[in-house]
C-alpha cells in the first residue's frame, strides 16, 4: 500500500514538474540590448628591415693575382661597370696563341677546297683517278673540322681571358671590399659587396592569424614612417606575402615596396602601417559584458533576430576600460548586453531597453 502511494506521490510531481518547465519556457527573458560602435581601425602597425631587392656577395670566376682595383667601398656602380682586374697575361697568351690556330685552320680550309677544285677540273677530263678526288673531299672535311675546332678553342680562351674581370651585375652600390692588390683570390673568395640602391623593400613578420587577409587582399596599402622626419609618411603598397609560417614564431614573411628617393637606407628600421580591407578587417567595440567566454578560449555574443538569441562568435582584437573591439558581429545587428553567462542559443527574450543606433 505504501508502495502505492510513493508512485502516485512521484507521477503528480513530475506532472508538476513538467507544467511548471513549460510554463518557464513559454516566458521570455527580459533583455537589455546595444547597437554596436564601429572601431576606428587603425591599421596593423610593425617593424621591419630595409633589405636590398639584390644584395650580391661577389666572386671571381677565376683564380689568379689581383692586378687592379676600379672601385671604392661606398661608390656607386651601373650595370656592368668594371670592378676588379686580374693579371691576364697568360690568359692574353694563349688567346693570342689560339687566334693564330684559327688563322692557320682557315688557311688551310682554303688550300684544301683549291687543290679539291684543281683535280675537280683534271677529272672531267678523264686524267684523274677517282679515288684521288674522293682523297682530296675528304681533306676538306677534316679542314672543316679543324676549323670547328679552332674555333672553339678561341671562343674558350676569351671566355677564360673575360673571367679575370669582375664587372657589376646590376647598378648599385659597393658595400664593402674585401682584397687588395697583390693578393692572390681563388674562385671561393669574395671580393666586393654589391647592393641595389634603386631597389629597396621593407621586410616585415606578421603574426600567422593574418594571413588570409594579406594573401585574399588584391591591394594592400602601407603608410611608411619616415626615420628623418616622424611627421612624413610615405604611401606604399605591399609587394608580396610569402606563403610559409616560421614554426620558430608562427609569422610569414611580408615585404613592402619602398618608393624611389624616400630617404631610407637599407638595413635600417623603418615602422609600416598596413591598412587592411575594411570587410575583411571590420571591427565593432561592445560592452565587456556582452562577451560571454567558453572553456576552450573563444568567446561570442548573442544578436536578437525574431525575439530569440541566437549566438555569435567573434574574436576580440581590443580591451578598453568597459569596452572589447571584436571581429565578425555586424555594425547593424542589436545584441544582448548583459546577463549572457548563462543564456543559450535559441532562448525566447523580450527587449527591455535599447542603447545606441544602428550603423
Amino acid at each position: 500500500m505504501r508502495c502505492v502511494q510513493l508512485s502516485v506521490l512521484w507521477f503528480v510531481t513530475m506532472v508538476a514538474v513538467g507544467f511548471y518547465s513549460d510554463s518557464v519556457k513559454a516566458e521570455s527573458i527580459e533583455v537589455d540590448v546595444v547597437y554596436p560602435e564601429r572601431a576606428v581601425d587603425a591599421g596593423l602597425t610593425f617593424t621591419g628591415s630595409v633589405s636590398a631587392v639584390h644584395n650580391a656577395q661577389l666572386a671571381s670566376q677565376q683564380s689568379g693575382v689581383v692586378a687592379s682595383i676600379h672601385v671604392e667601398a661606398g661608390d656607386v656602380v651601373t650595370q656592368g661597370q668594371l670592378l676588379l682586374s686580374l693579371d691576364d697575361t697568360l690568359a692574353q697568351l694563349q688567346f693570342e696563341q689560339a687566334s693564330a690556330e684559327l688563322n692557320i685552320a682557315e688557311v688551310a680550309l682554303k688550300e684544301a677546297q683549291r687543290l679539291h677544285q684543281e683535280l675537280k677540273a683534271l677529272s672531267k677530263r678523264q686524267l684523274v683517278a677517282q679515288t684521288l678526288l674522293a682523297e682530296r673531299q675528304a681533306n676538306i672535311s677534316k679542314a672543316h673540322a679543324e676549323l670547328k675546332n679552332a674555333k672553339a678553342k678561341l671562343a674558350l680562351q676569351q671566355e677564360l681571358l673575360t673571367r679575370h674581370h669582375i664587372k657589376a651585375p646590376f647598378a648599385g652600390v659597393v658595400t664593402d671590399r674585401m682584397v687588395d692588390v697583390g693578393e692572390w683570390i681563388g674562385t671561393q673568395d669574395k671580393v666586393f659587396s654589391l647592393i641595389s640602391s634603386d631597389k629597396l623593400r621593407i621586410e616585415l613578420a606578421a603574426p600567422q592569424q593574418y594571413f588570409a587577409e594579406f594573401s585574399q587582399a588584391s591591394t594592400i596599402q602601407v603608410n611608411i614612417h619616415s626615420q628623418q622626419n616622424k611627421n612624413a609618411v610615405i604611401n606604399s603598397q605591399v609587394e608580396r606575402v610569402i606563403a610559409s609560417v616560421n614554426k620558430a614564431n608562427r609569422t610569414f614573411k611580408v615585404f613592402v615596396t619602398v618608393p624611389e628617393n624616400s630617404g631610407l637606407v637599407m638595413g635600417s628600421s623603418a615602422q609600416v602601417t598596413i591598412q587592411l580591407p575594411a570587410a575583411e578587417n571590420a571591427q565593432v567595440w561592445l560592452p565587456k559584458s556582452a562577451l560571454k567566454r567558453h572553456p576552450d578560449g573563444g568567446y561570442s555574443i548573442f544578436a536578437i533576430n525574431n525575439n530569440t538569441a541566437e549566438r555569435v562568435f567573434v574574436e576580440v582584437t581590443q580591451q578598453h576600460a568597459e569596452r572589447v573591439a571584436v571581429k565578425g558581429a555586424s555594425a547593424s545587428q542589436q545584441y544582448i548586453k548583459a546577463g549572457v553567462e548563462l543564456l543559450q542559443s535559441g532562448a525566447k527574450v523580450s527587449v527591455k531597453s535599447v542603447a545606441g543606433n544602428a550603423l
